[in-house]
């Protein structure tokens, strides 16, 4: 693994992170033994940061360093340069780097703060499936992955906001959705300047901030409603940090549908509709 690790001229990264996060009392950089005579650290923030990082601060042998590293076999981990490790102590990530290395290994440790899977809170149903999206980003795809089990879901990632970095991903059916509306789709997102975003419904005022009579798209918590859209040629806008997603487009139709419709008859489903109208009058 260390193998991986350079020492170029220029300031070390080891003090680029400790300079960049100097006034943080969360951030912990951590000698954990010795390569030569290179001394290894461990940098990360802890209120990100999940247990297995913990294994390097045993009382161990200096030469039981690299039995330590086997336990990361198997676990996912990237080299990057100083600006994807300060990205990376920011999402979570453990850095691993020497006093005067120009590089780091960035090891898989964040332990993301999310609430369970629960009933949906604006979109509750009779008969269909009775859990929602949360407010982390991969728990979401992953529910539409499990309904979907298909290489065709294919999902486009970026990241909007200068300084929250927050992560939007585009998801659509190959050979189902149209190759223009996702081009479109992608310039869109690609094209929104901001600081920050924090909700899909901010999310869907920059992409059309020309407001009209009716929205041009659909807000979901319910995995089942992704799926449904997918299949009728839609895509689907997750953001990190909130349980609603957005189909996009939306027809006039699609605000007058009940998430459990196509559980119902034809018959059953408009009468249900005609008495909700009926009642709301």
């Amino acid at each position: 693994m260390f193998q991986h690790l350079s020492y170029d001229q220029g300031e070390p990264l080891f003090s680029q992170l400790e300079q960049a996060f100097q006034n943080a009392a969360d951030y912990q950089s951590v000698g954990v033994g010795y390569v030569g005579k290179e001394q290894i650290y461990l940098c990360y923030l802890t209120s990100l940061v999940g247990s297995d990082h913990m294994i390097f601060q045993l009382e161990v042998p200096e030469d039981a360093t690299n039995t330590n590293l086997d336990s990361y076999i198997g676990t996912k981990y990237t080299v990057g340069s100083y600006k994807e490790c300060e990205r990376a102590i920011c999402t979570g990530k453990t850095i691993l780097c020497t006093h005067n290395s120009s590089n780091c290994i960035i090891l898989d440790t964040e332990n993301p703060q999310q609430r369970g899977l629960q009933q949906p809170q604006t979109e509750n149903v009779i008969q269909g499936p009775m859990y929602s999206f949360n407010e982390h980003y991969s728990t979401n795809i992953a529910l539409v992955r499990q309904r979907m089990q298909t290489p065709r879901l294919k999902i486009w990632e970026t990241t909007i906001g200068e300084i929250t970095h927050t992560t939007v991903g585009m998801m659509y059916l190959e050979g189902v959705t149209d190759p223009g509306l996702i081009q479109y789709t992608r310039d869109k997102i690609s094209s929104i300047q901001t600081d920050s975003v924090q909700e899909s419904g901010e999310l869907l005022r920059l992409l059309n901030p020309k407001t009209g009579l009716f929205p041009v798209a659909v807000t979901t918590e319910r995995p089942d409603r992704v799926s449904a859209s997918l299949l009728n040629g839609k895509v689907v806008i997750f953001l990190d940090g909130t349980p609603f997603s957005i189909i996009a487009p939306g027809s006039y139709f699609d605000f007058w549908e009940s998430a459990e419709d196509q559980y119902l008859t034809p018959f059953i489903a408009v009468f249900i509709e005609y008495c909700g109208l009926w009642l709301s009058c």
